[in-house]
């Protein structure tokens, strides 16, 4: 079983990771504050395993950066 603070720790690297990536790759660059808005939607204590937890990490960046684009 995972602890909260690893699962904590995981949410925040990979979302740095995707940030980091998604600004190097366009034009239209995030804003600085767009990682803690990212992690703070996520309830890591509704995930216990990594894949689910890495699938909502994608699910809310790919929703963040629609609602930015509209």
């Amino acid at each position: 079983t995972l602890k909260q603070e690893d699962k904590e720790k995981f949410v925040k690297k990979r979302m740095s990771d995707i940030i980091s990536k998604y600004n190097d790759n366009f034009d239209n660059k995030l804003p600085s504050y767009a990682h803690v808005l990212l992690c703070n939607r996520i309830d890591v204590n509704a995930y216990s395993n990594m894949r689910d937890l890495n699938q909502k990490i994608r699910e809310v960046f790919v929703e963040f950066v629609d609602e930015i684009g509209k």
